[in-house]
């Protein structure tokens, strides 16, 4: 941004700020890359409606260092949810070892999104209930775990209703990403 979008004085010059605005308005994509602390970058970004999608690998994963769950904990997630609530985030992994914790704050924020990709029979029924099919991907975790296991939990959940499984398997994926 500096040196770029950002004049002298750190603040956008107007061409600056309309031009972005007039790209976004047109949905092409536009991320920020900056050393700037994010608490700077919202200052000086703010009024753009950004909208790019956030993923996370949320939650702990029964890999990795038990030191570093802390930094995994769904408790971190929300501040960024309730901060920006026009962007849409996913939780990869419906927040793998802590997915009745991602199941709530998903509950609660409209502009959280997740995979199934770990989620056991029981729990990817309680999130198409909960959480509703429209806001569910299919997720697989390929090429660590083979497809065939979360493709099968995903056909026997949705076996009858050809609607949620379309959009499990298909549809939403769509609909997010022609945002």
């Amino acid at each position: 941004m500096d040196g770029t979008f950002l004049r002298d004085d750190a603040v956008l010059s107007p061409f600056s700020r309309r031009t972005l605005s007039e790209m976004l308005n047109a949905h092409l994509l536009f991320t920020v890359a900056s050393a700037r602390s994010a608490s700077s970058i919202r200052r000086v970004l703010a009024g753009l409606e950004l909208n790019l999608p956030v993923i996370w690998h949320a939650g702990r994963a029964g890999v990795g260092s038990k030191t570093s769950w802390k930094y995994a904990e769904m408790k971190g997630y929300v501040e960024p949810l309730k901060s920006f609530p026009k962007v849409r985030f996913i939780f990869g992994h419906s927040g793998n070892r802590d997915w009745k914790e991602a199941l709530e704050i998903a509950v609660e924020n409209r502009n959280v999104w997740c995979d199934t990709h770990g989620l056991g029979i029981p729990a990817l029924r309680e999130f198409i209930d909960r959480v509703g099919p429209e806001r569910l991907f299919f997720g697989s975790d390929w090429p660590f775990y083979h497809i065939a296991a979360s493709m099968a939990k995903a056909l026997y959940v949705t076996e009858g209703d050809r609607k949620v499984r379309n959009l499990l398997l298909r549809d939403n994926a769509e609909n997010f990403l022609n945002g």
